[in-house]
């Protein structure tokens, strides 16, 4: 393993520790389920750790984290920081993983691992596509000022944007709480299921009967859960999943990272590019 890994690591112990304390139930996903049937811990060239929670799991490890996770840690969700996605991602303090385009935007941009809802999906295009709208809203109720520089191009949605900023943060929080609560849906009662992303895109990823139980495996020198259906999973996303791609299709997570800190604080970097102007 390589530093940054090691520290990612780190952060999976700590997130494992805080369900088994609580009786939540999740899965390793994407490159981290590949990771832990084809080499038993991470693709050596993987940069990133994904987690699947059923929706209820997950609200239950949104209200828990931030109170029972240790002092290393930061539980980053849309209600606990400057920070408008779908979904949560535990940090590492002191750590710097600032992404391509975010340098300037001060939210917490430490070492992270991602943690996504796993919502039910209905049969009907319709559905989906309202589910999709009111998604598209609620991440735009949380998009804070510093993302101008996004949209100045645009000046029809800038307009909007800075309409939206006029009411204050609470009340946006919310709304957000309220379509958080139509759109997510226990994949248990649905045929399908999907991870929620961050943009929150919802469409027909799986049946849910590949994830309803879930089995102990091994990761590294840790012992996480995985969907019992995790062949069918991967099988259907990538297919031929046991054999390892090509050397030039070798990447990590899709994440571009501008700048890399495994021990310092991503705070100096923001403070150097405010600085800088």
């Amino acid at each position: 393993m390589n530093r940054i890994q090691e520290l990612e690591l780190e952060i999976l112990k700590e997130f494992d520790r805080v369900c088994r304390e609580n009786g939540l139930s999740y899965t390793v996903a994407g490159g981290t389920m590949i990771g832990a049937v084809r080499h038993k811990g991470f693709i050596p060239w993987d940069d990133d750790i994904d987690i699947g929670m059923s929706v209820s799991d997950y609200r239950k490890l949104c209200r828990i984290a931030p109170k029972q996770l240790g002092d290393r840690f930061f539980f980053q969700n849309s209600y606990t920081d400057m920070w408008d996605v779908s979904i949560a991602k535990i940090r590492l303090n002191g750590t710097t993983a600032i992404e391509e385009g975010a340098e300037k935007y001060n939210y917490h941009q430490g070492i992270w691992i991602d943690i996504f809802p796993m919502t039910g999906v209905k049969g009907s295009d319709r559905w989906i596509k309202i589910m999709n709208a009111l998604f598209h809203v609620r991440n735009m109720l949380l998009k804070d000022l510093v993302y101008k520089d996004q949209y100045e191009a645009y000046p029809d949605i800038y307009k909007k944007i800075k309409m939206i900023m006029k009411i204050p943060l609470g009340v946006r929080r919310f709304f957000c709480k309220i379509l958080d609560r139509i759109v997510l849906r226990d994949f248990r009662k649905c045929k399908y299921f999907c991870y929620v992303l961050a943009g929150g895109n919802i469409f027909r990823e799986d049946l849910s009967e590949y994830a309803e139980k879930t089995v102990e495996t091994q990761f590294e020198d840790l012992q996480v859960q995985i969907a019992e259906g995790y062949d069918e999973i991967l099988t259907h996303r990538y297919g031929d999943y046991m054999t390892p791609p090509p050397v030039e299709e070798r990447n990590g997570g899709g994440h571009v990272i501008s700048i890399i800190d495994t021990e310092n604080d991503y705070k100096k970097y923001l403070k150097r590019e405010e600085k800088n102007g």
